[in-house]
């Protein structure tokens, strides 16, 4: 009924420019004769009703919309109408609550059966026909005399000829005796160990060297006999990790909390590497994907992006849930300015198969497999 209050408010503008057929205290657009039970009636085979069409953003901006305010929302593609008493936009794309089952209604009284039709009459069988006779049965004809067998070819089989004698066997000739083991030659008796001879002293300028590398603040400090240096080195790497439990229902991309990192670069070239992992719980829908990002923010561009998403559903109490974990490693060579800051972060967005709005988790602090870092190499 909201809905309908707010597209007769479109319609009142349109009298305007359109022409109007008025009759008994109602308006007719496109037809002489509006129904009598409308205050306004809408008729073509060829138009529609276009009501204003804007962005979420446009959308939400609105001030102090009006209850029953119809918009047309563009990137969510889909009616939204105001609701003063909750202060929220509804969405027409939600199935509503189902209405109240009417009463069921009287049952008919059952017809009276017809009587019963009489049986026709059953004709009389007819006369089998006479079995004709049964024709004679032929003669056997007489059995051809055998041929005679041919003659057996040339090469056929002869007779054996007598086996040979079997020569008789050698005699084996005798064993020849076995020669006299050596005898083992006596050991000798170990010598005595000699006397360790004297540590020669060190000699001079000979020193132990300790190295020391701070990887935090990149001093490197060399230590020996004649004193201690210590020199700067830049660090090779840089990281951070968010440590907190976040949000996200944005369809566009937006920054991770606890993701931004500073670095100063040694190389015209550094090497970043990032994953991002969390989940995503709603009830009878599906995420498309979930999208992440490693935007520079001094150069306000984006350096690389990845999408990743996977589906686990089951079922409980009659009703679909699905919780999808979800996870994202990505890998890219930047280009920077040595001895120039730069800095980075990562971002996520997520969107749905039914383009409704849902929530995405990464929460590193509750979740143990949630987890969000960048890494830099170089």
């Amino acid at each position: 009924m909201k809905i309908f209050y707010t597209v007769l408010s479109l319609f009142l503008v349109l009298i305007v420019t359109t022409p109007l057929f008025a009759q008994n205290n109602n308006v007719g657009i496109g037809t002489t004769t509006p129904n009598s039970t409308a205050i306004l009636d809408v008729t073509s085979t060829t138009k529609g009703v276009l009501v204003p069409r804007l962005t979420t953003v446009q959308r939400t901006a609105i001030s102090q919309p009006a209850q029953g305010l119809l918009v047309y929302d563009t990137d969510l593609e889909c009616f939204y109408y105001y609701n003063t008493a909750t202060n929220a936009w509804v969405s027409l794309c939600q199935a509503g609550p189902a209405g109240a089952t009417g009463a069921p209604g009287p049952s008919g009284a059952n017809g009276a059966t017809g009587p019963s039709g009489a049986d026709g009459v059953t004709g009389p069988a007819g006369a089998n026909g006479v079995p004709g006779a049964s024709g004679a049965n032929g003669s056997n004809g007489s059995t051809g005399a055998t041929g005679p067998t041919g003659p057996i070819g040339p090469g056929g089989a002869g007779s054996l000829g007598p086996t040979g004698v079997t020569g008789p066997q050698g005699a084996t000739g005798a064993t020849g005796p076995s020669g006299v083991a050596g005898v083992a030659g006596i050991t000798g008796a170990a010598g005595a160990t000699g006397i360790q001879g004297p540590t020669g002293a060190t000699a001079p300028g000979s020193y132990n060297t300790a190295f020391t590398y701070n990887a935090g603040s990149g001093a490197l400090s060399i230590t020996d006999g004649g004193g201690t240096l210590t020199t700067n080195i830049a660090p090779m790497r840089a990281s951070v990790c968010g440590t907190t439990d976040i949000t996200t229902t944005s369809s566009t991309y937006a920054a991770m909390a606890g993701t931004t990192l500073t670095f100063t670069p040694n190389k015209s070239v550094v090497y970043i590497n990032a994953s991002a992992a969390g989940y995503n719980d709603v009830t009878k829908r599906v995420p498309s994907y979930v999208g992440v990002r490693i935007y520079n923010v001094t150069s306000a561009s984006v350096v690389a992006g990845a999408g990743s998403i996977s589906n686990c559903m089951f079922n409980t109490g009659g009703n679909q849930y699905t919780t999808t974990s979800w996870n994202v490693c990505l890998s890219t060579p930047m280009t920077v300015t040595p001895g120039v800051p730069v800095t980075i972060r990562l971002d996520w967005q997520v969107t749905w198969a039914d383009a409704l709005a849902g929530s995405c988790f990464c929460n590193a602090t509750s979740d143990p497999e949630s987890q969000r870092c960048i890494t830099v190499y170089e």
